[in-house]
């Protein structure tokens, strides 16, 4: 039964691509508005942060304070290093180009990878908790380690909210964009679809 639910579904988005291509053009053009927006936003963060980070680490006395600094220019650079890439990645997509399938794949996917960083982020956050710990009996190294476990914090706190937010923004999009089409084309050919998504 799984099998044939499965196999009713590919067809249907298969023929779903002729009756919806426009509607579907259109909705693969908003996501990759949604994905430029949010790597915009997310290169912003990196620019301000290897920027700060790098005036602040060449500015300051403090030893904390550098630690601190020079994390914080190692994750812009990083978010910064991500962000590019995708953006034009995203700029580059042709939303004409994928058919029904292949677009609910790639947003399935999309909102996959997002949910997945998630994990990581709570990790980056993990880690800088472990480290500003760490610093109370790791004499030598606490000004270092405070700094950095600081850094990772926040970091790894505003990749969480921002990896989130992105997760919620496409899935948002899928339900009420995309699911609502193939659901009309499945009306169209006698199919009810709304199991499969």
């Amino acid at each position: 039964m799984e099998i044939m639910k499965r196999s009713l579904f590919i067809l249907v988005l298969t023929v779903g691509v002729t009756a919806q291509g426009q509607g579907l053009t259109e909705y693969n053009t908003q996501k990759n508005t949604i994905s430029k927006r949010g790597m915009l936003f997310l290169g912003a963060w990196g620019l301000g942060n290897a920027a700060a980070g790098g005036i602040g680490w060449a500015s300051s006395n403090d030893p904390q304070m550098q630690a601190f600094h020079q994390m914080n220019l190692l994750w812009g650079a990083v978010n910064l290093g991500l962000a590019i890439p995708s953006y034009i990645g995203a700029a580059k997509d042709d939303p004409s180009a994928m058919d029904t399938r292949k677009s609910y794949s790639a947003q399935i996917k999309k909102e996959k990878l997002f949910l997945a960083n998630t994990a990581f982020d709570l990790v980056y956050v993990s880690s800088g908790i472990f480290m500003r710990e760490r610093a109370k009996w790791d004499l030598a190294n606490t000004e270092r380690l405070n700094g950095w476990g600081t850094s990772f914090i926040i970091q790894g706190s505003f990749l969480f909210a921002f990896d989130f937010a992105m997760t919620m923004i496409h899935n948002t999009h899928r339900k009420k964009k995309f699911e609502p089409m193939i659901n009309i084309s499945a009306t169209r050919y006698g199919m009810g679809l709304r199991w499969v998504i």
